[in-house]
């Protein structure tokens, strides 16, 4: 769904003052912060990065869990029309906070 030339017209955008920080998070010292859940999509472009990602993960003593959706493109899990978006959101809620997911409203897919 994300061609790979959209991140050459996306990089200016993201690379100038105060959001540089959204071009790439293996480009920063995350030193301090908490565990990371990430969902990647297996056909989705980002996942070129993935290996990246956990070296500075490490390097920084941060612990990282990765997700995958198999098939799946980038964000998949935020569309509401892909089916298996549905079945993954008791993840997200497990990752986000793993004290209350179980009493999250949206633990069964709402109909």
């Amino acid at each position: 769904m994300i061609p790979p030339d959209f991140f050459d017209n996306i990089a200016p955008v993201l690379a100038t003052g105060e959001e540089a920080y959204l071009l790439s998070p293996i480009l920063y010292n995350i030193t301090g912060f908490p565990e990371i859940d990430i969902f990647y999509g297996t056909k989705e472009v980002m996942i070129a990065y993935l290996d990246d990602f956990k070296k500075v993960c490490e390097k920084n003593n941060v612990k990282l869990n990765v997700h995958f959706g198999k098939d799946m493109m980038h964000c998949w899990g935020a569309m509401e029309f892909v089916p298996e978006a549905k079945a993954v959101r008791q993840e997200y809620f497990m990752a986000l906070n793993p004290a209350t997911s179980s009493q999250s409203l949206y633990r069964t897919p709402m109909r």
